[in-house]
């Protein structure tokens, strides 16, 4: 059989093969192709990987490492001057190997095949813990390339995620050269050494987080979320380091305190990540919650359950709340019967969001008005949109809206109410609403200037209830 049988019957089973692959083969059309976001041609990525004996990837993601001698190099060069579909190439122990039987991996651009190999959020997260066990253990100057499958995957002890290992280092190229970088900015500067274990969904940060929220309960404070109070993507914890132990639920400021602690100490470190996806970019490192801070005070400036002026209280799901000179606050139920929600909107995009257990606790601290539980928002809403709709419950609703928009008429809410008969979803969100605003509108500009202020901290994760965390991002 010549040589073009030979490369041919190669090609016809790669292709065959193809979908239980983990890498694409690396076709003629993908070869005569620069890497993407670089002006390096793939052929030339391929002789520098030969020269300095960094492997490449078959297409199970097995390394392959390429006999640096000038035959390979011209076989790559006569490739490129002929038509011919593939070119053979010496391995260094002696076997042979076609360029299509050659893998597409990270190196070159490329991912795994399959579903799901988009880059989902708890999958960049592991794909970054195992970067940093991998450059601890090898070396920070290593390059990019040396990093390939087979070489993180001899790391896959040395971390404890909540993520399968042949699903997240399928990952494009772009989450493996972020991690890449990450991981150096972050081992350069001591937040990460040998003596850590990285973490991303594991017993252990959910035993952190678990910390805050049995401290805020003990204060009879309302829930906050993970992200807000610190917004560690992963941890790193060094072995000896129980987090049980190592920090305190007796208050909210006992925590943070301890986390602090043990930030400083780099014992716990929570990271926030930002994907870095270029290799020729420079990473940002960053800390927070360092320092106890002043917090951002605001002005409330107005309500209103009309998102387009004129158009009444019916046409939409949500409502706004205005602070200082041209802000905004979007009130809403995010999903049918869902709990709702206040969001800082910025220039048309979204910025930072609180839950309603923290609306609840501010109203009743600082306007002094208790807001109904969703549940019973729900059952309210679900009386209103019946046929039979409960006269004092309408008129109690009435009188809200009345106060927030004073041009509305009993006319509006029983055509309203009669428009939306049976659409439960629909009352609840505007319902739910109508009860915050009514708060809000009901109270005296100091109390309306206290609850916006914190509504606005919180969301942002500006309040002194946040931990310290070290945040890497494009520099």
């Amino acid at each position: 059989m010549n040589i073009q049988a030979i490369i041919n019957s190669s090609t016809i089973a790669t292709l065959m093969e193809n979908l239980m692959s983990t890498f694409k083969p690396m076709t003629r059309a993908e070869w005569e192709k620069v890497k993407a976001r670089t002006t390096d041609f793939r052929t030339d990525i391929l002789k520098d990987l030969i020269k300095t004996g960094q492997p490449v990837s078959n297409l199970d993601g097995n390394d392959l490492t390429i006999k640096n001698i000038p035959k390979n190099i011209k076989a790559i060069e006569d490739f490129l001057e002929n038509k011919e579909k593939a070119f053979e190439l010496e391995l260094k122990d002696g076997k042979t190997v076609f360029s299509t039987d050659i893998g597409k991996s990270a190196v070159f651009g490329g991912q795994g095949v399959g579903q799901g190999m988009t880059g989902q959020t708890s999958d960049a997260e592991a794909l970054q813990c195992i970067f940093i066990a991998a450059m601890l253990g090898e070396g920070v100057n290593k390059p990019f390339s040396h990093f390939t499958k087979t070489l993180l995957k001899s790391y896959k002890n040395k971390i404890d995620v909540d993520a399968d290992f042949e699903r997240f280092s399928m990952l494009d190229s772009t989450w493996h050269e972020s991690g890449y970088v990450t991981a150096k900015a972050l081992i350069d500067k001591g937040y990460v050494t040998k003596d850590h274990t990285l973490h991303m969904g594991s017993r252990t940060m959910k035993n952190i987080y678990a910390k805050k929220t049995n401290a805020r309960k003990t204060e009879g404070m309302a829930p906050m979320q993970n992200d807000k109070w610190n917004p560690g993507d992963i941890w790193a914890v060094r072995a000896r380091v129980d987090v049980n132990k190592a920090l305190s639920e007796q208050s909210q400021g006992a925590c943070n305190k301890t986390v602090l602690e043990n930030f400083m100490s780099r014992d716990i470190v929570g990271i926030s990540l930002k994907k870095i996806n270029s290799l020729k970019l420079k990473a940002k490192v960053s800390e927070y919650n360092i320092k106890k801070k002043a917090l951002d005070t605001h002005r409330y400036t107005g309500a209103t359950l009309q998102t387009k002026k004129g158009a009444g209280i019916w046409t939409s799901k949500y409502g706004f709340v205005y602070f200082d000179s041209n802000a905004k606050l979007d009130v809403r139920a995010p999903n049918l019967f869902t709990a709702l929600n206040m969001e800082i909107q910025l220039n048309g995009a979204r910025g930072g969001r609180t839950g309603y257990s923290q609306i609840v606790y501010s109203s009743k601290n600082h306007l002094g008005a208790s807001l109904p539980t969703n549940a019973q928002l729900k059952q309210q809403a679900m009386s209103l949109a019946g046929k039979t709709i409960p006269r004092t419950l309408s008129q109690t609703f009435y009188k809200m809206v009345k106060k927030i928009e004073s041009n509305y008429t009993e006319a509006d809410h029983e055509l309203g109410l009669a428009d939306k008969q049976g659409q439960g979803h629909f009352i609840h969100a505007v319902l739910g609403v109508t009860y915050i605003l009514h708060a809000l509108v009901s109270a005296n500009r100091s109390q309306q200037n206290a609850f916006i202020s914190e509504i606005v901290n919180v969301a942002g994760a500006k309040t002194n209830d946040s931990s310290a965390y070290v945040k890497v991002e494009v520099g």
